[in-house]
């Protein structure tokens, strides 16, 4: 693997830093306020509804990686009106590749949450650096660890129950026989995270104010990669940040 790994604001090189994505859901009667900051993104979506229906979708897209990213809420809005019980699942409804993908998937956790009142959860994904070939992953839940793994390659190699399944290309198939309900959404967003933990091993500030590089990002990925949108799409410059050491600073979007 080539040598891109030394980024101007990231601290600590590949190989000694951590990736964390954190998740905020602040949950109340008719709506829920979904927050998400990582390494690359800084979202805040707020779900709107009657307890029926999708009343409202607001976004506000803080740190993104590509000029063309916010095209993508309108997306989303185009959801206002329909059923809470029709978008139980949102990939039955349509393609998460067609939208932002990070705001897809809070707008899912939105939708899960739409039924609960009053309360306040929190995501925390923990990825650090592969090293010896080996990448451990955790997620938890207001504190609690739901799913801890080690990858290697792409395939999970721990815990022994899933050891040989893809984390790529077959991950949905596979998390949907083995992993129980109520665990299933907690081991997505770990996989999201495993997949956006290896843009720290490329340094993005190289490729600022260009137009988006396909050998990193695959075309038809999503919104921003969708052919007719990536042709002019072009690579912000300044949005990464380096959370290895300062997780305090997470959802405060600086």
């Amino acid at each position: 693997m080539s040598d891109l790994s030394n980024k101007d604001n990231n601290e600590h090189p590949y190989g000694s830093g951590v990736f964390r994505r954190r998740i905020k859901i602040n949950c109340r009667d008719s709506s829920v306020e979904v927050l998400l900051e990582d390494d690359n993104h800084g979202f805040q979506l707020c779900l709107n509804h009657d307890g029926n229906a999708v009343t409202g979708i607001d976004v506000n897209p803080i740190r993104y990686p590509y000029d063309t990213c916010p095209a993508a809420i309108d997306k989303l809005t185009a959801l206002v009106g329909q059923p809470l019980s029709a978008l139980e699942e949102l990939s039955s409804v349509t393609k998460a590749r067609l939208h932002c993908t990070h705001l897809f998937d809070l707008l899912q956790l939105a939708i899960d949450y739409s039924e609960h009142s009053d309360t306040d959860h929190q995501y925390d994904i923990v990825i650090p650096d592969e090293i010896d070939g080996l990448q451990k992953g955790s997620i938890s839940l207001d504190g609690e660890i739901i799913h801890d793994w080690l990858a290697s390659n792409n395939m999970l190699v721990a815990p022994p129950n899933l050891k040989g399944q893809p984390l790529m290309r077959g991950f949905y198939a596979w998390a949907q026989e083995l992993i129980p309900d109520h665990q299933r959404r907690a081991a997505e967003a770990l996989q999201r995270g495993f997949i956006v933990s290896t843009s720290r091993r490329v340094d993005m500030e190289n490729f600022a104010d260009q137009p988006v590089n396909t050998q990193i990002m695959p075309v038809g990925a999503c919104h921003s990669m969708q052919p007719g949108i990536v042709e002019g799409a072009q690579r912000n410059r300044g949005v990464v940040r380096d959370f290895t050491d300062t997780e305090e600073l997470l959802l405060k979007f600086q």
